[in-house]
C-alpha cells in the first residue's frame, strides 16, 4: 500500500510541476528572440518552439526510461524508488532557490523529467513482482486515484502558496511533501528486508 501511495504521490508531484513549468518555458524562448521560421508570427514560432522542447523532452525521456535497468543495477527496486524519491524532493527544494531564474527552472524541470521516467519502469518491475498478475491493473488504478485525489486537494494549496509567496515555495512545500512520504518507501524497505 505505501508504494501504491507513493506512485500516486510522485505522480501528482510531476503532474503539478508540468503545469507549472510551461509559463517559464515561454518566458525563455520569448526572452532568447529566437525565430525559428521567418514566416510565421511570434505566437506561432512559440508554438513550435514549445513542441520542438516537448520533443526533445520526451525523446530524453523514453532515453532514460530504456536504461532504468543500467540505474537499478544490481539495487533493489525500492531502494531505487526511495532514492529516485527524494532526488525528486531536492530537485523540487532546488526550484525555491532558482525561482527567479527561468532557464534553471527549465533544466531542473527536465531533470524531474528524467527522474520521472527513470521511476517509472522501476515502479511496474516492483509491482510485477509482488503483485498477482490479477490484480495488476486494480492496483495502477488505485495508484492513478491516489495521483488525482492528491492534485485535488493539493492544488488549490500549492496555487495559493505560488500565488502568495512565488512559485519557488510552492515547489518547496511541494519538496517538504516528499521528504515526508519518502517515510512511506522507508519503511516498506526496511520491512521487506
Amino acid at each position: 500500500a505505501s508504494l501504491i501511495a507513493e506512485e500516486g504521490i510522485a505522480e501528482a508531484a510531476y503532474s503539478y510541476s508540468k503545469d507549472m513549468v510551461q509559463p517559464f518555458l515561454q518566458t525563455v524562448f520569448i526572452a532568447s528572440q529566437l525565430v525559428l521560421i521567418s514566416g510565421l508570427s511570434s505566437d506561432e514560432n512559440l508554438k513550435v518552439a514549445l513542441g520542438l522542447i516537448y520533443a526533445v523532452m520526451n525523446l530524453l525521456g523514453s532515453f532514460f526510461s530504456k536504461r532504468a535497468y543500467w540505474f537499478k543495477g544490481k539495487r533493489t527496486n525500492l531502494f531505487c524508488l526511495t532514492v529516485i524519491h527524494i532526488m525528486l524532493g531536492m530537485v523540487f527544494a532546488l526550484l525555491l532557490l532558482f525561482q527567479t531564474n527561468s532557464i534553471v527552472i527549465c533544466l531542473l524541470f527536465l531533470g524531474i523529467y528524467i527522474l520521472q521516467n527513470l521511476r517509472k519502469p522501476i515502479f511496474i518491475d516492483e509491482i510485477d513482482d509482488n503483485i498477482d498478475k490479477t490484480e495488476r491493473a486494480t492496483v495502477l488504478s488505485i495508484a492513478s486515484q491516489i495521483k488525482s485525489i492528491f492534485l485535488a486537494v493539493l492544488s488549490p494549496i500549492l496555487g495559493f502558496v505560488a500565488q502568495r509567496f512565488g512559485l519557488g515555495m510552492a515547489m518547496a512545500a511541494l519538496s517538504v511533501v516528499l521528504f515526508l512520504t519518502t517515510g512511506l518507501l522507508v519503511s516498506k524497505n526496511r520491512s521487506s528486508k
